[in-house]
C-alpha cells in the first residue's frame, strides 16, 4: 500500500493531519467496491489511520476557535472512516483496543445538541462498537445504547418514569474539550430524527450483525418496557 499513489501523503508522518486525511480518504474512494482491498488496508493500517483520524478532528477544533469555517460534511467523512475500522477489525475492538477513545468519541457524536447527520453517524458508530465488543462490553457502553434515543415521541401515553439522560454522560472523563462544538444545533430532536435512528437499529439488527440474540435480548431489556 505505500506504494499506492494515492496514499503517497498518508503514510507521511510528517505531513500535516488533514492532508493525511485527504490522502487517506482519496484512497478509499478508488478502492470503493473493493471490500478485500479495502479490509486488507484496514488490517494492515488501523492504528495510523485512527491516529490521522484523531488528529484531523483536532484541526477542526483549532479551525473552529479561530472563526473557521468547518464543512459538515468533512465531520462526517472522519466518522465513515471510524465506522470502517470497527466494521474491518472488530477482533481488535473486542480486545478493547482504544476502547476508551472511541467511547468518548461516540459519547459526543450522540449529544442531543448536535446536528442530527452527526447523531445518526454516531448512533451507526456506536452499534458497530457494541457489536464488535460482543459479551467483553462494559456498563458505559451498553448506557450509550439505553440513552441514545429520545424515547418520547414512542413513549405509552401517560409514562411517568424518567427517561433522562444521567447528568454525568459515560465516558465524560475521557471527553477531549472542545470536540464537536461545531455540529451543535440550536433545534432538539424531533419525532422523524428518533425515527430515523430506531429505523437504524431496526436495520441493523436485520441485515449487518451476526449475533442478532444478543442485540434483541438488548433491545428488549433497555427499550421495550419503555413502549
Amino acid at each position: 500500500f505505500k506504494n499506492h499513489s494515492k496514499l503517497e501523503k498518508f503514510f507521511k508522518s510528517d505531513t500535516s493531519a488533514l492532508k493525511r486525511l485527504k490522502s487517506l480518504l482519496s484512497f478509499l474512494k478508488a478502492v470503493s467496491g473493493d471490500l478485500p482491498t479495502e479490509r486488507r488496508f484496514f488490517c494492515e493500517n488501523f492504528s495510523t489511520i485512527y491516529a490521522v483520524v484523531l488528529d484531523s478532528l483536532q484541526q477542526y477544533d483549532f479551525a473552529s476557535l479561530k472563526n473557521k469555517n468547518v464543512a459538515l460534511d468533512d465531520i462526517v467523512a472522519v466518522l465513515g472512516v471510524v465506522r470502517k475500522i470497527l466494521y474491518h477489525v472488530p477482533h481488535m475492538i473486542k480486545k478493547r483496543w482504544q476502547f476508551r477513545s472511541i467511547g468518548s468519541l461516540i459519547s459526543q457524536t450522540l449529544s442531543k445538541e448536535n446536528r442530527h447527520i452527526v447523531r445518526l453517524v454516531g448512533f451507526e458508530l456506536l452499534l458497530y462498537f457494541l457489536d464488535a465488543l460482543g459479551d467483553t462490553t462494559d456498563n458505559r457502553a451498553l448506557q450509550l445504547f439505553a440513552n441514545s434515543l429520545d424515547f418520547s415521541p414512542f413513549l405509552k401515553q401517560g409514562y411517568k418514569g424518567n427517561i433522562m439522560s444521567p447528568a454525568t454522560p459515560p465516558f465524560h472523563e475521557e471527553t477531549e474539550p472542545g470536540w464537536l462544538t461545531y455540529v451543535r444545533s440550536s433545534a432538539t430532536p424531533t419525532t422523524a430524527e428518533s425515527l430515523d435512528l430506531m429505523k437504524t437499529l431496526l436495520v441493523f439488527m436485520a441485515e449487518v450483525t451476526s449475533d442478532f440474540r444478543l442485540w434483541f435480548e438488548s433491545f428488549k431489556k433497555n427499550w421495550i418496557p419503555l413502549l
